[in-house]
């Protein structure tokens, strides 16, 4: 049986989760997007590892 803290916590984090949603929800309404292969051409470049392999585009 859940106890009321671990209730709380996990309602904490769904009301974190919807917030993050709707934030992604109103970017996507105002144009505030990119196209994938841009987003992640960006993220390897900001956040380029060994463990990872080039993005390949094709």
């Amino acid at each position: 049986m859940p106890t009321i803290k671990s209730s709380i916590e996990q309602l904490t984090g769904r009301l974190a989760l919807y917030g993050l949603l709707q934030e992604g929800l109103d970017d996507i309404a105002a144009g505030r997007t990119q196209p994938f292969p841009e987003a992640m051409d960006g993220l390897m470049r900001k956040y380029r590892t060994t463990l990872l392999p080039p993005y390949n585009r094709t």
